[in-house]
């Protein structure tokens, strides 16, 4: 959904009928996951511990769909501006993660 609005502004894209109603359908679900999280007939002190990981699932989701388009926008920056090979941007990118993920899955095992 950010990376539709964002590519709008900033590159003139068109948005068809059917990005709209994506667009529609995520911010209703949102919406419906949290009214439909924050009601329940539990006591008090669970109430709320359910409501702050309410609050921080749907924080994060939005923050994860940003990040997401932000990324987009970078690589069509680096792919169409810089003119960077995207097949060595991609080699390069899993050559990064499975450096970082490599040893964590080594030690996860050990």
């Amino acid at each position: 959904m950010f990376t539709a609005i964002i590519f709008r502004f900033k590159y003139g894209q068109k948005l068809t009928k059917f990005d709209l109603m994506g667009c529609f359908l995520i911010i209703a679900c949102v919406v419906l996951i949290s009214v439909g999280g924050a009601t329940s007939n539990k006591d008090d002190e669970s109430q709320v511990i359910n409501s702050k990981y309410l609050f921080l699932s749907v924080t994060f989701a939005l923050v994860c769909g940003l990040l997401f388009s932000f990324n987009t926008l970078n690589v069509n920056y680096i792919i169409k501006d810089v003119k960077f090979n995207p097949d060595q941007m991609n080699y390069d990118g899993n050559m990064f993660f499975g450096a970082i993920l490599t040893p964590l899955f080594v030690h996860e095992y050990l």
